[in-house]
This record gives structure tokens, sequence and C-alpha cells, in this order.
């Protein structure tokens, strides 16, 4: 809401208006270009039936926002299609989310978040990406990592110092590759499978997980440190892991 019609509706009915002044944003500015003292501010929510100190810890936690939001280092903005993504909030609840993506930045911690209008809650928010999941534009699913490079030409993982840990999983092959067979532990039970490897990367833990896709078509993410056995890919000789990045898996088509 513009200040021009903020101030108007203190001209409206005592309910509008109350309404309009619920918005730490708005309160700040009508008490600052009123020059309000400690006392007036009372006033002022006494005659709206607002409460002085719930709207007050609002305002300074609004500012607080505002003087985190302006530390971020901003990488890219501008305009991009609208991105849908599950959010997880402080309760860890999950919602979806289509958002209008303004900016994209990092704090002091290297970890990113991205600013934009929230259609569901009609305002303009950050998100950071460490509660983002299942990142989607129109039938097309996507990491944080390959979204930015594809839609922002953003490569967020050259904007990290060596070693450092941040917020988004962070690819480290992504491709085709032949079907491979080892052996896979579960919680309680070891199986054999046979699937075909498309994405090796860190999650968002520091952990390696290896996304696959099975001979049904579905897919399935696999933690790393419970493949039991060395690996073997049609056409290749048997590989431990690491050799098996190195000699196999890295050598496959990149998409």
């Amino acid at each position: 809401m513009g200040i021009l019609d903020f101030f108007s509706f203190l001209l409206s009915p005592k309910k509008k208006a109350a309404e309009a002044l619920k918005d730490p944003a708005n309160f700040k500015a009508y008490v600052e270009k009123q020059s309000y003292s400690v006392s007036e501010q009372k006033e002022l929510c006494k005659r709206f039936g607002l409460n002085y100190h719930e709207v007050s810890k609002e305002v300074r936690k609004s500012a607080s926002v505002e003087k985190w939001a302006k530390s971020l280092t901003i990488v890219w903005t501008g305009n991009t299609d609208n991105i849908v993504f599950d959010y997880e909030d402080s309760d860890n609840n999950k919602t979806s989310r289509t958002i209008e993506v303004e900016e994209l930045a990092f704090d002091e911690h290297k970890n990113f978040y991205i600013k934009g209008m929230c259609q569901l809650r009609n305002e303009v928010r950050h998100f950071n990406v460490a509660k983002i999941s299942n990142i989607s534009v129109g039938s097309k699913s996507f990491l944080f990592q390959t979204w930015a490079q594809d839609f922002l030409e953003v490569d967020v993982v050259s904007l990290l110092p060596k070693n450092t840990r941040t917020n988004f999983e962070i690819i480290k092959w992504e491709g085709d590759c032949p079907p491979t067979t080892f052996t896979y532990k579960d919680i309680d039970s070891r199986r054999r499978i046979t699937v075909k490897p498309i994405r090796l990367y860190i999650n968002k833990k520091g952990y390696l997980d290896l996304d696959v896709e099975h001979e049904n078509g579905s897919t399935e993410t696999l933690y790393v440190s419970r493949i039991d056995t060395m690996l073997s890919t049609d056409g290749y000789k048997k590989k431990h892991f690491q050799d098996w990045v190195k000699e196999v898996l890295e050598l496959q088509n990149v998409s």
C-alpha cells in the first residue's frame, strides 16, 4: 500500500483504518510521519482498538528483517518465469507456494534466499532455499542449482568458497548413465538393485545422495553411505564407489 493510500485509509471507517495499522510498515510510516511519541502511539492504538505492545513488537521485528535484507548480497535481479515449490515453515508445516521471482541473494554464511511476491500471502517475502523443495516451472522440476543456472544464468556454486557449507544441494554430476547394479542397505534389510543413475549431489546436510531411476520409470534417492558393494555398470568392470564416480560416472553424457 502506498503511503498516500494508507493515510487516506485513516479517514476511512475505523475497521479499515485498524486493518491498515496492523501492518508494521504502515504503522511505522505513519507514526514517523507524524513524529508521534510513545504515549501518542499508545493513544493511536487505543483509538483503533490495537494492542500497542503487540504492534510495537511486530514493528521491531519488521525493522530487524528490513535490516537483515539490506545486508544480503544480491546476485540476480530481474524478471523470470514464476516458480512453484513446497515451503516448510518454523512448525514444519509445508505449503505450496507460487512466487513471482524478483531477486536471488545470499547472506554472510553463503545461504541463499529467493525474494519474490508470494501469491498465497499476497506480499513480497524472502524464502530460505533450505526450506524449499520440489521447485517446478510449468511441468518441469528442478533442484535449486539447476533452476538458478537455467533460468537466471547464475552459477551459484561458483559463488561459494571451496569446501563451504550452504543451504542447497550441490550437484556433482547429472546426466545419463547405463544401468548399474549394486547392493543397497535399507534400515532393516539389504537389496540387490539395478538402476540408472541420474544425479549425484551433496544434500543440505552435507552428505552424498544418488538419484536413480528404476526400470518401471519411478525414481528414488539413495544414500551413498548405504551402498554396500562394488558397482557394476553395463560395459564397465566392477568398481568401488569413488573409482566408479571417476572412471564411469564422470565419463557419461552430462545433461
